[in-house]
Formats: structure tokens, sequence, C-alpha cells
């Protein structure tokens, strides 16, 4: 540390004599530009409350209010201000009650500038590095705030000991109201903590987790990242939880995922999910696995007749029907343009056939609508990953022998409906 840091500390000199004030303020004039003189204790005060000085130099005995009473009267105002006494020789016994106050330096009368100026420097210390850690302190809290993810600082125990300004926006707490709260029924108020919450990953042993998929909490989507904070023997006192908003990406991925999956028309799975399923199929442990193939009939003849349109509609009516007559997972993908495969993981053939019924039984009951609803069925069962591929293509050879026998009756029932 050198003169020029202390040439911008302000500082009190409290003297109750004359000749001695007027004659140390020249040398404190050569030190610090910022200097103001009281010649006794209450004076001192007066000036401090006024305006905080960095440091104070004060004589012991003075008048009224002497130097120990105002050592006592600063020091409770600011606990870290640097103190240093001006002594005579005499003054032991004042000296002696000074040390419990934890002053910075004492100076015997004559002073000299050189002692005056070290003793400064030396008292000033403490003063610098305060201010460096109150900086520091000032830049952390800025930049913690500044973060534009959702920050927070939990116990071992998920309460909340800190966050960040865009974590109290976005929950619409205060820092003062979240304090002691349980971090997760904020996140997840409804109760429904997804799967691959962190705090599971942490009760199972692991000290840092990043959540492989975007989580849906808050009326959006976040990626999650939670990190033990350790004390200096490695134990784990608390936890960082940083929640980045990434719903606006997430939002696009999810539509183009289903864009990518679903056809257009109908809303059931396109050609591309329908061959990802059937090759993972292959490496499941659902068996056995029944496969249904399905064909609109007449559609080529509908689209001649009534246009493309109608033929849209009656793809659209096809697609409901099969929906209907299946359970969620039971996939049904529109695998051509009038051609549907649903697979049946964990179902045998007794319970295929049964839902080929429900799809006869739903068409049969379908609305007299022009042009009529007609569809080709085929069952076909695989045992084991390695009859796969053959049950499709025989599920589809039963779908056209399915079509060929019912080829005239339909004729005839389209012929008497129109």
């Amino acid at each position: 540390m050198s003169l020029d840091h202390l040439r911008h500390l302000s500082v009190i000199y409290a003297e109750d004599n004359d000749f001695t004030r007027l004659l140390y303020a020249e040398m404190l004039h050569s030190i610090t530009n910022d200097l103001r003189l009281a010649d006794n204790g209450e004076t001192a005060l007066s000036l401090y409350q006024n305006r905080p000085c960095d440091l104070l130099i004060t004589d012991l005995q003075m008048p009224d209010v002497d130097g120990l009473q105002l050592c006592q009267q600063l020091r409770q105002q600011n606990p870290d201000l640097p103190v240093v006494i001006v002594s005579c020789h005499d003054q032991s016994d004042l000296l002696l009650q000074t040390a419990n106050l934890g002053v910075d330096g004492y100076l015997l009368k004559p002073i000299e500038l050189e002692s005056l100026t070290q003793i400064l420097l030396k008292s000033a210390e403490r003063l610098f590095a305060r201010r460096k850690l109150e900086q520091a302190a000032l830049y952390w809290s800025k930049t913690f705030d500044a973060i534009p993810d959702l920050v927070s600082i939990l116990d071992h125990e998920y309460r909340v000991l800190n966050m960040n300004r865009a974590a109290q926006q976005h929950l619409g707490l205060t820092l003062q109201d979240a304090v002691g709260q349980d971090y997760c029924g904020i996140l997840h108020p409804d109760g429904q903590v997804p799967g691959d919450c962190a705090r599971r990953r942490h009760e199972e042993g692991c000290c840092m987790h990043a959540t492989e998929e975007p989580v849906a909490m808050l009326g959006g989507y976040f990626s999650v990242t939670v990190t033990s904070i350790c004390d200096e023997k490695g134990i784990d006192i608390g936890r960082v939880h940083v929640a980045r908003n990434v719903t606006e990406k997430t939002e696009t991925e999810i539509a183009l995922r289903y864009i990518s999956t679903h056809d257009q028309l109908t809303g059931i799975g396109n050609r591309s999910w329908f061959e990802a399923e059937f090759n993972r199929l292959i490496s499941s442990r659902c068996w056995p696995v029944s496969i249904i193939a399905t064909d609109l009939d007449g559609l080529k003849e509908v689209n001649d007749t009534f246009g493309h349109g109608a033929g849209d509609e009656l793809i659209i009516r096809a697609a409901a029907v099969l929906v209907a007559s299946c359970r969620g997972d039971e996939k049904i993908f529109r695998v051509g343009g009038d051609e549907f495969i649903i697979l049946l993981p964990g179902i045998n053939e007794p319970e295929a056939l049964a839902i080929v019924n429900r799809i006869r039984n739903k068409i049969a009951h379908e609305e007299e609508t022009s042009p009529c609803l007609s569809m080709s069925l085929g069952v076909a069962v695989a045992n084991i990953p390695e009859q796969l591929n053959e049950t499709l293509k025989r599920a589809d050879q039963r779908m056209y022998q399915d079509k060929m026998h019912r080829k005239t009756d339909r004729s005839v029932t389209c012929h008497n409906q129109e």
C-alpha cells in the first residue's frame, strides 16, 4: 500500500490542545486530502454524524467526551472503523483500556511524520481489505442477479437460502418470502415432480446432475443442473440449482418432432415413426407382437368420382375408427395413401382378432354416409424377434386376401346405398 491510497481517505483528528492539533494537522495535510479537525470528542462525534470518516485519530485525554468514550461510541456505529490513538507517556492507564477496543495503532507524543505515515498505512490496511471484500461481494451480488437463468442456493434439505433476481421474478416470490421454503414445492406446486428429478438423483448419491431432457415446469420447459456445495472438509452442505428457460426451443423441437413422426392429414403415426417403432420392437421384450394390416377399399374410385377432398375425408374417417378401436399403447400408423398398420406389442392372436372385430363393428355402425367406409384387414402374430419381418408380410397378404373376398360384397353394398 502506498501514500496515494491514504490521500483519498477521509480522516477526523480530535485533539483538545490547539497548538498540538495545528502542529499535527500540518503533517496530516501532507498525507491526506480530506482532513477534518475536532477540538474535543463531542465535536468529533458531530463531524462523524454529519459525514462518517474512513479513519479516526484521537487524543485520549479530552474534556467532556474523552478519546476512550469517542472510540467506544464510534465503534458502536462502525465496528470496523480504523482508530489510531495519540497519547502522552503518562496516560498508560487509559492506553490499557483502549486495548479492549481493538484499536489499530498507538502514537506517543511527540510524533514524527515518518512514524505517523507508517502507523496510518498499517491502520488503513484493514480498511482497504474490507473494502475489497465489500467490492467483491457487490460484484458477486450484481453478477448473481445479472444471470438470466434461475439460480437458487439451497441447503442440503432443498430449502431456499438465496435466489437471484431472475428466479424471484419468474417464481413471483421475494427472497424474504422464499427463504426457508422447500424448493421442489415452489417449482412443482401441484406435486407432479418429474421422474428425472435432480433431488432424487442426489439422494441416490449423484453429486452433480443435469436433466437429460427439458423439465416441464412453471408453465414452460427448463434445462436443470444441480451441483453439490461442500465445505472445506468435503461434507455436502447444500446445492446450487440452475434452471435455464428453454421453452421456445423445446416447443419448436416438439413441433418439429411431431411433424416428422405424424401424418399431417390424420394425426396418427406416419411411415417414419412406424419404421422406428418396428425396429425398436425387434430388441424389445414385449412378445408376442401382433400386427394388423388394413387398407381402405375403393379409395381410387372415391377420388375419381367425388374428388380428392372426399378421399381425404374418407381417410380421416378410417383413422378415427382405428383410433377408437384401440388402446393408447396400441400404435396406429398410416404407411401409405390408403394403407394403415397397427402394432400390438404383448398381444396374442385371439386378442388381435378381437380388435379386428371391434374395428369391423365400428365400421358397420358408421353413419350411412356417401362415400361409404369399407376396410380390408389382415392379422399375423410374431412370437420371437426373428419372425417380425415375415409377420408383417403375412399380415399384408391376409389383408389382400380379405380385400379380394369382400370386393364383390362391398360393390353391392355401396350400390344399394347410392
